[in-house]
């Protein structure tokens, strides 16, 4: 019993380990896959989207408003994941749905997060985010499994990421949040 209890304890906080490491490359990489966004939408629509400010104190603040746009993708995400979890585990007979459940909300959450930084920029609200992409839902599907796809290959989620951020952004550019969403 102490082995299987000392071995669980392992799994547990193996699990929590990695979870934590991406969370924090999540916010570490942010600020620099934001930029790579703002290049994205410079060089399709002519112009950024953005406070129009310029200086140190902008470039400060258009970070925190990355950061924070990052943290409010992830809580999400995990409150989300958590439910699905929990209850898969905690209700019987939930252990067949909890994981297509798990998939199709991971297929349709990731175009909200490579977009978020276009769609962080133009301060829209994410419940305005949410109806989007429930307005563009096979799209979404399509591009949040393509996403998906590429995540489950070592190595080639990282190689594709900027990819992928450019893909969101493009998506965000092409198929607009209506203006009356903004914040």
């Amino acid at each position: 019993a102490i082995g299987a209890l000392g071995a669980a304890i392992f799994a547990v906080v193996s699990g929590l380990s990695v979870l934590v490491a991406l969370l924090i490359a999540n916010l570490a990489s942010a600020p620099f896959l934001d930029l790579l966004s703002q290049r994205v939408e410079q060089n399709v629509l002519g112009r950024v989207v953005g406070s129009g400010e310029s200086g140190l104190a902008a470039i400060a603040a258009e970070v925190r408003r990355t950061m924070a746009g990052e943290l409010q993708r992830i809580a999400f995400f995990v409150a989300v994941w958590g439910a699905i979890s929990l209850g898969g585990i905690l209700i019987p007979g939930a252990q067949l749905v909890a994981p297509p459940l798990l998939i199709l909300f991971t297929a349709a959450f990731l175009p909200l997060d490579y977009a978020g930084y276009h769609l962080d920029r133009r301060q829209v609200s994410f419940r305005a985010r949410r109806d989007w992409l429930q307005k563009h839902l096979s799209m979404m599907f399509g591009f949040g499994g393509t996403a998906m796809a590429t995540a489950l290959v070592p190595g080639l989620n990282l190689l594709l990421l900027p990819a992928l951020v450019v893909a969101g952004t493009l998506l965000a550019i092409r198929y607009p949040v209506p203006d009356s969403a903004q914040l």
